[in-house]
C-alpha cells in the first residue's frame, strides 16, 4: 500500500505474466482501473500489451487523488 495526500500521486510497479500454457497462442492484456467516485485518475505508462505463454511485461500506473480527498481516507483502487 502507498499513502497520499488529498490532490497528491501514488505510484506502482505493475508486473503481468501470462500463464497460460506452452501450447496456447500469445494474449492481449488490456489494463484499467476501477477508481473510487470523484475526481481520481489512472495513467498506466504501457496498458495494453501481447503476451506469449509465459511472457512478462512490466508498466507503471499513477493514480492521482482529488485535492478535495478526505482525510484519514482509505480508498481501494482495483487494477
Amino acid at each position: 500500500s502507498i499513502n497520499a495526500d488529498p490532490g497528491e500521486e501514488a505510484d506502482y510497479r505493475i508486473e503481468v505474466t501470462n500463464s497460460d500454457s506452452g501450447s496456447c497462442q500469445a494474449r492481449t492484456f488490456n489494463l484499467s482501473a476501477e477508481l473510487p467516485a470523484g475526481q481520481w485518475t489512472a495513467f498506466f505508462g504501457k496498458n495494453s500489451f501481447q503476451l506469449s505463454p509465459g511472457g512478462k511485461q512490466i508498466t507503471n500506473v499513477r493514480i492521482k487523488s482529488p485535492t478535495n480527498a478526505t482525510q484519514p481516507s482509505t480508498n481501494r483502487t482495483t487494477i
